[in-house]
């Protein structure tokens, strides 16, 4: 089906085996997506590589790649054979253990010259150290005659399997 999809993608867009191509865009898909991120976008044939998509949890990288003659339709993801692209470096998809999971109860801290405050939360996504972790924080509203709880989120920064330094 891959094969397919690339193939339709080529077809399409008309003049893309005709006269020279404009710079910046390429006869296929597959030529798109070995080049670098940020080729300029010009008005007509071809594809261009518009971005790298990289899914850390499935160690799998997706080009967005954009059509030069169509430049109205939305860009089209495809999967990259190996981790790394031109242009993309090695250190900027490395991603460290997960020791946050998401659900856990955690401890959400805020330090100040004076004061430390600290609250439990839930933890909505996973994190690994000094990531950044969107947190629930539930707190009674009965304070005040009120009844039930009031719920709000918070990014916080991983510090530990159970602590998030507040931002």
């Amino acid at each position: 089906m891959k094969s397919v999809l690339v193939g339709l993608l080529v077809c399409s867009a008309g003049s893309c085996f005709g006269s020279e191509l404009p710079r910046g865009c390429f006869r296929s898909v597959a030529e798109a997506v070995s080049q670098t991120v940020g080729a300029p976008l010009v008005a007509s044939g071809g594809y261009r590589l518009a971005d790298v998509r990289r899914d850390a949890l499935r160690n799998k990288s997706w080009a967005m790649v954009e059509s030069c003659g169509h430049p109205e339709q939305p860009a089209i993801a495809v999967e990259v054979a190996g981790s790394v692209l031109k242009g993309e470096s090695a250190a900027g998809v490395a991603v460290g253990p997960v020791v946050m999971r998401a659900g856990a109860t955690v401890r959400l801290v805020r330090l100040e010259a004076n004061v430390r405050l600290e609250m439990p939360a839930v933890a909505q996504m996973n994190g690994a150290l000094g990531e950044r972790v969107r947190v629930r924080v539930v707190r009674s509203v009965g304070d005040f005659g009120g009844a039930g709880s009031e719920e709000q989120v918070l990014v916080g920064v991983v510090r530990g399997s159970d602590v998030l330094e507040m931002e």
